[in-house]
């Protein structure tokens, strides 16, 4: 990692797949973007809304190594629009992957976008947005294998919403992924206050 790279603390579940790495960052949440932003060939935010504050951050942090996908409001599972927006997106990155991304190894995926603040405003659960990157992540994977390209590592920092969903679709296909949170293990809930509980962020990803 390039620039103010955090110091790393590891842990990791489930010992029968490639496990999870988490990483605790030493800064907010946007030093984690950044950083993420910066270990990335590809940064790909999925949104309802890609002018949230923080996808602003993303989509400055990342620059020309970035991907901005729209997902229509009040998705549901069972609906043949989730799938096909799930699908083409997926195809989408690998394209851009394909055609962008110069590296004889392979590539490192930043996924960002929307927490279950935004998603959750917009009519959109958790259990929508895991069904929908399980697709998404595996279109990516198909049409990379395709292009022959590998995948080296899919990353995010693990907030609700896209970020948990990405590394969980990731980590169902046994494909190396990791997670590098803001300090304390900070996550922001779809209501309330900001959490800072390492057991319960890690506890999502089990």
């Amino acid at each position: 990692m390039h620039g103010d790279a955090p110091q790393m603390k590891q842990n990791s579940t489930n010992t029968h797949m490639t496990p999870i790495r988490f990483i605790e960052d030493t800064g907010s949440y946007a030093h984690r973007t950044r950083a993420n932003a910066q270990w990335a060939d590809l940064t790909v935010a999925i949104a309802v809304d890609l002018n949230t504050s923080g996808e602003q951050l993303t989509r400055d942090s990342a620059g020309d190594r970035y991907l901005g996908l729209t997902i229509p409001n009040g998705l549901r599972i069972g609906e043949d629009r989730l799938v096909k927006t799930a699908i083409a997106h997926g195809i989408k990155t690998a394209d851009w992957i394909n055609e962008n991304v110069i590296n004889p190894d392979g590539v490192k995926i930043n996924i960002a976008g929307n927490g279950m603040r935004t998603l959750a405003k917009n009519g959109i659960s958790q259990e929508t947005v895991d069904y929908f990157m399980g697709i998404f992540v595996k279109a990516l994977y198909d049409k990379l294998d395709a292009y022959d390209f590998p995948i080296i590592e899919i990353r995010s920092g693990g907030q609700t919403g896209i970020d948990e969903a990405g590394i969980k679709a990731a980590h169902k296909m046994n494909l190396k992924c990791s997670i590098l949170a803001p300090k304390d293990f900070r996550m922001t809930p779809a209501q309330g206050e900001d959490i800072f509980d390492k057991e319960l962020f890690i506890a999502r990803f089990q």
